[in-house]
């Protein structure tokens, strides 16, 4: 009698035994078959987030710089603006102090004008400006033509523009007012703009008093409506302020590596800006 109960004993044990490997291979094998799913889905994922980006010919154009939004009613109601880039050129131009910039003021200058343009619509005019003690127009024509060096922002156009703007090269005296004079000239050959707008790259020190030049960008925005944006290059950073305070546009400043990475998306924004954009 005592042996059949061990006997039965040991058979429950190891029937126990049994189930318990049974139920702990079942959760093994769940644990496994779940596992191997979400491998699966994850790997998938993946493969959606590249495939999801479309090529150059299938990407959506009608949203802004930063992917927000579908703006091409927005685009198509803009009117176009005319755009003055006012480049100095002069000695000072020539000191390679800017931290986190392989390169001197001037060629920083030309890096900078040349990511402003990716603010510009197609009808968008432009004329590129250099100066020293005098000023010249990079993007004449060579010949006599109504806009004369008013080119608009056409893909036939752009290369132009981008070649106007590579070559300036280092000269000698600073003279703010020639480059705006002949600014205004060329701002006032386009018709029915939004607006008219210089961007003036400097290290704002000119070899004249400050003041003559304030008063020509207060009489040129007060009768012509001709607005003014400064860039500052490493340099005296009170006169560029000024000038664009009397242009009723904004300043900036180019002294820090932060400054140098900031800038490109801060000159797409100052040139977007609706004051700009709206025509009155």
């Amino acid at each position: 009698m005592i042996d059949n109960k061990f006997n039965t004993t040991k058979k429950s044990k190891k029937t126990l035994v049994v189930k318990i490997m049974i139920i702990f291979m079942t959760f093994i094998m769940i644990f496994s078959i779940a596992f191997l799913t979400a491998c699966s889905n994850s790997t998938n994922s993946g493969d959606d987030l590249v495939t999801s980006i479309p090529s150059d010919e299938n990407r959506d154009t009608s949203r802004d710089k930063n992917g927000n939004g579908d703006i091409s009613s927005d685009v198509e109601a803009l009117t176009p603006i005319a755009l003055a880039i006012v480049i100095q050129k002069s000695g000072g131009m020539g000191a390679s102090n800017i931290p986190g910039f392989t390169g001197n003021r001037l060629d920083f200058a030309i890096a900078m004008a040349r990511a402003s343009l990716d603010a510009l619509m197609p009808d968008d005019y432009v004329a590129v400006i250099s100066f020293d003690s005098t000023a010249a127009l990079q993007t004449s024509r060579g010949e006599p033509t109504p806009l004369n060096g008013m080119l608009n922002m056409s893909s036939v156009n752009r290369p132009q523009i981008i070649q106007a703007i590579n070559g300036i090269r280092l000269a000698d005296g600073t003279h703010f007012v020639p480059a705006l004079e002949l600014a205004k000239e060329q701002l006032l050959l386009v018709e029915n703009l939004a607006s008219r707008h210089i961007l003036f790259f400097t290290n704002g020190t000119p070899m004249h008093n400050p003041t003559i030049s304030n008063q020509f960008i207060y009489e040129m925005n007060k009768s012509y409506g001709i607005t003014l944006s400064a860039v500052c290059i490493t340099g005296t950073f009170f006169v560029t302020e000024n000038m664009a305070s009397y242009g009723q546009g904004n300043v900036f400043r180019v002294f820090y590596e932060e400054d140098v990475r900031n800038l490109p998306n801060q000159l797409f924004v100052e040139l977007t800006r609706p004051e700009l954009r709206n025509k009155d």
